[in-house]
Formats: C-alpha cells, sequence, structure tokens
C-alpha cells in the first residue's frame, strides 16, 4: 500500500448513494462506414466515490487535524479498508477537495462529504476470474478434458489446402 493507514480510533466514513465513477479508459474514433472503432486507452483508470464522514465535535476535530497535518490538506493518500465486490480489502485514497469544501451540522453531528479518488480498484486476477468461469473444474481438468481435434489438424502434413 501506497499511503498511511486511515486512524483506527476514528468513525469510518460511509460511502455515498452516488456510488463509484470509473473514468473512461476508451478512445472512439467515428469510421466512414458509419460505425466506430473502440479501443482500450489503458488497462486501469482511477476511480472516483464520495466519502461522508458523520462525526461528533470531537472526532471532527481529531480528523481535521488529521487530513491538515498527516495528509497536507488532503493531497496525499491514505489507505482505508473498502468493502468491494471481493470482499473488505485495503484501498489507496486521496480526497480531491478538502473537507470543508462540503462541511454541514445536523443533530450535534459534522458532516464532511468528500470527493476521493481510488488509486486502483481491487479486481480478481485474471487467473481468478478464470478459475471461477471453469469451475467446478480446475484449469487442469478442463485442459485434459478438451479434444483439439476439433480446432486443429495437420492437414498440412498430407498435402491437402
Amino acid at each position: 500500500m501506497v499511503g498511511m493507514m486511515y486512524p483506527s480510533n476514528l468513525p469510518h466514513p460511509h460511502f455515498s448513494s452516488s456510488g463509484l465513477k470509473q473514468q473512461s479508459n476508451r478512445i472512439s474514433t467515428q469510421m466512414a462506414s458509419g460505425r466506430k472503432r473502440q479501443r482500450r486507452r489503458f488497462y486501469r483508470v482511477p476511480v472516483e466515490q464520495k466519502l461522508v464522514w458523520k462525526l461528533k465535535a470531537e472526532d471532527a476535530a481529531t480528523f481535521l487535524g488529521w487530513v491538515d497535518d498527516a495528509l497536507n490538506g488532503g493531497i496525499s493518500w491514505f489507505t482505508l479498508n473498502q468493502r468491494t465486490e471481493i470482499g473488505v480489502v485495503p484501498v489507496d485514497v486521496r480526497m480531491l477537495a478538502h473537507p470543508l469544501e462540503d462541511a454541514k451540522q445536523n443533530a450535534g453531528k459534522f458532516i464532511y462529504t468528500v470527493k476521493c479518488e481510488i488509486r486502483r480498484y481491487p479486481r480478481l486476477s485474471e487467473a481468478q476470474v478464470f478459475e471461477n468461469l471453469l469451475s467446478p473444474y480446475t484449469t487442469e481438468q478442463f485442459i485434459a478434458e478438451m479434444d483439439m481435434s476439433h480446432y486443429y489438424t495437420e492437414s498440412w502434413k498430407d498435402g491437402n489446402q
């Protein structure tokens, strides 16, 4: 992990209902035929998400101090455990705005809504995806069961073309 860990003595943020937003990783070119040619520009791109902190006054003061002092005003990366499709995993996050830019007070709590960038959203590896798609078979079982005679012949050896 790149950043410092989120302080364990502070309440964790809530994830806003707006969800995740991945930046585009595609290039689209209009072709003369009217179709579009699409290509992947980057393999991994940043993902944005709004985090909401609802804190008591004493926690809010500690949180703002941590943002200003430990995170250089919120511009440094920090590591936060987040629930994802593959479970609760640590992700590297940085704030795209200071928490005081969208701060409210309601029922004695201080509420900070901050748009954050997730450096690398956790995903399964290519091998894990492959294993999940083959389940309940293993890769070795799948390969052993394959009959490649339908797909590959050595007809070129016979002189037939």
